[in-house]
């Protein structure tokens, strides 16, 4: 039995260790006390809300993820189908997570054929400020700045994206960004200390593109780059980074039957996906890929994001899943 002067020396011991703790790494003590943000992002595909498994497949996983732990925010690129019960809101109406009393809100933009989405938790986050417009006619951004609501006062801004590819378009995403952060700080009067940027960023953020040829140029890593470096370089002065992990593979996992085998070239090579944050936001928890049952393969996938470049014992899918995988962060607003 442990005498009762050496039990009334524990607390003072581990307050001592913990003040030591909090001198030698006085950001870990800052982390453990600021607001927490946790969000994810998903290019959802519109082609698999048309299909109900593959529209059950994609609410599954992403309730799966918020009843795990809550989430503030959550980007959807690809928001809407072409049918009746995949266009939005509609699919979101069978999610706990995107839809009902308790579920986030959303905030949207459309361009051509596409609806970009970004949901909130309003009970947790305020927000004061949005702006959508696009990259190329179908290629959506959206801005919010939101509020923390409650005593641990925050101010947050959040852009979600759906970048052209490299091939489709001229333009240099990177100045579009940057323009529209500016223009934004100026109307609000608001700092763009805090911000997170997630979505699809296709080629323009592949940081291993091999420039296939004699489909791209074979410089097209440094003029992708070029092109970025209004909003990396110019705005943030290299003050942004990628939280997610590097050289993670997202993109495309062509298993259903109007995909599988539809281009020439092995397509579960792309680094698609991305989310990336201030200094002033700071990881907590290591990013996950979201977990994911790709609708209709004949077995269980051999990891818990259904990746890979051919399905379960190689036999194409049923049912018409995503392409993409999405991805959870948490971070400390320091």
């Amino acid at each position: 039995m442990q005498s009762s002067s050496a039990a009334s020396w524990r607390p003072k011991r581990l307050c001592a260790l913990a003040l030591m703790v909090a001198f030698l790494n006085p950001t870990a003590s800052l982390r453990a006390r600021a607001p927490t943000v946790r969000l994810g992002h998903w290019n959802v595909l519109y082609k698999a809300l048309d299909d109900p498994f593959g529209r059950a497949a994609l609410l599954t996983a992403i309730d799966a993820t918020a009843e795990e732990q809550p989430l503030d925010f959550f980007a959807v690129v690809e928001a809407a189908g072409d049918s009746k019960a995949g266009a939005f809101p509609a699919w979101t109406s069978d999610s706990r997570t995107l839809s009902g009393a308790d579920g986030l809100t959303p905030i949207t933009t459309v361009s051509g054929y596409e609806t970009l989405a970004l949901f909130y938790n309003a009970s947790r986050w305020n927000v004061t400020y949005t702006r959508g417009h696009f990259f190329d006619p179908g290629r959506p951004w959206l801005l919010a700045h939101f509020e923390r609501r409650g005593p641990a006062a925050a101010s947050l801004w959040v852009v979600a994206v759906h970048l052209p590819h490299f091939l489709d378009t001229q333009t240099s995403p990177g100045l579009i960004l940057a323009d529209a952060l500016r223009a934004a700080s100026a109307a609000t009067g608001l700092p763009t200390t805090h911000v997170v940027l997630a979505g699809d960023w296709n080629e323009f953020e592949w940081e291993d593109n091999p420039c296939w040829q004699p489909f791209y140029p074979k410089d097209c890593r440094e003029q992708a780059k070029r092109r970025m470096a209004a909003l990396w370089s110019g705005y943030f002065a290299g003050g942004a980074r990628d939280i997610v992990t590097n050289h993670t593979v997202t993109c495309c996992t062509k298993w259903a039957p109007a995909d599988r085998h539809s281009t020439s070239y092995e397509e579960w090579r792309f680094e698609y996906d991305h989310i990336f944050a201030t200094a002033a936001l700071s990881s907590v928890a290591p990013p996950l890929l979201i977990p994911y049952e790709y609708p209709g393969t004949r077995a269980p996938c051999a990891d818990a994001a259904c990746t890979g470049e051919d399905p379960p014992e190689n036999t194409t899918a049923a049912h018409q899943g995503s392409w993409h995988r999405g991805w959870i962060v948490e971070l400390a607003m320091v």
